[in-house]
């Protein structure tokens, strides 16, 4: 009875966890939107990469006392893997740390941040897009249905409606950043799986950071100018949705698999909507709702597995003292 009630409360911290990543997630889209009021937008993703990197190495050090430290011999084996693979971190570095951090900065200067959360909502499709013409998938019928209607809600909710078409310079940004992160999603199938997680992640951080210096010096914005606010928003922006949601998203996957983490991931435009309106005095409408609507709707019918149990708490979770690699 207390293995299982055990097995049933790391199903609920997986949940917790995922749910807990989506809500910051949401908040980072209104973070970056308020900051990029007044700053730049590679001076921004500079410092969310950075801080970001920061609060990570803490968890490597805590990695390489639990492991490397106790057997030398696990971390030749991974620096030579990470060796072998430099090409693919750089790549999976330009596409998921650099291009996916600096869209997201740009696109959110030219519409609201839950504007861009839906759009950005549409990744999944895109990903599985380019699974089919890089990996040789098969697009279900299913698949193609739920891509019709998941954009039909986006289009919807950008273009408030059916008067005209207007659709505004960000959700093309925005586009160009899920694609980029579609990319990163498909380069980490390539990744050696044995390799821990935040090593490698860490690595494309410290990348990310080396590549970013130089457009940081050239918008030229010195430090001395910015504000005690802008300062903790940074902080902020690069230690929670940065590392922190990351960490708990791995974690939650493991617990809950892909396919249940992935609809719940579907709840970052939701918080991103509520915090724009709480905090940005953002507006929202009853067609971009709908649209929405139409979205999730879309997203959750072309994505889900049919046929798939829900995950059993009972035989089927981590032990409670598994932490994300």
């Amino acid at each position: 009875m207390q293995q299982k009630e055990g097995r049933i409360s790391v199903y609920w911290q997986g949940i917790s966890g995922t749910i807990f990543s989506t809500f910051l997630w949401g908040i980072a889209w209104v973070m970056t939107r308020y900051l990029v009021k007044d700053m730049p937008p590679f001076t921004v993703s500079f410092w969310r990469l950075f801080f970001t990197f920061v609060a990570l190495l803490p968890f490597v050090f805590l990695h390489y006392r639990q492991n490397y430290q106790k057997n030398k011999d696990d971390q030749k084996v991974d620096c030579q893997a990470l060796k072998k693979k430099s090409w693919l971190l750089i790549l999976m570095a330009i596409f998921g740390v650099i291009g996916w951090n600096l869209f997201m900065a740009l696109g959110v200067q030219y519409i609201s941040a839950s504007e861009a959360s839906i759009v950005n909502a549409s990744t999944p499709f895109i990903i599985g897009v380019l699974s089919c013409i890089f990996l040789k998938n098969k697009l279900s019928l299913r698949f193609i249905i739920g891509l019709i209607i998941a954009f039909f809600g986006v289009f919807l909710s950008v273009n408030k409606g059916f008067s005209g078409i207007s659709i505004n310079i960000g959700v093309f940004i925005i586009l160009s950043g899920s694609f980029c992160w579609s990319i990163y999603t498909l380069l980490t199938k390539i990744m050696d799986q044995k390799i821990p997680y935040i090593i490698w992640l860490t690595i494309l951080f410290i990348i990310g950071i080396i590549i970013m210096l130089p457009l940081l010096i050239y918008e030229g914005m010195p430090i001395s100018s910015y504000t005690g606010r802008q300062i903790l928003l940074l902080v902020a922006l690069g230690v929670f949705p940065g590392a922190i949601a990351n960490l708990l998203w791995v974690r939650g996957v493991k617990i809950l698999g892909p396919a249940y983490a992935g609809i719940i991931m579907n709840l970052v435009p939701l918080f991103a909507t509520v915090s724009g309106i709480l905090f940005l005095k953002e507006s929202t409408s009853i067609i971009q709702i709908t649209g929405f609507i139409i979205l999730l709707f879309g997203v959750f019918f072309g994505t889900f597995v049919k046929g798939k149990k829900a995950p059993k708490p009972a035989n089927q979770l981590a032990p409670a003292n598994q932490s994300a690699k």
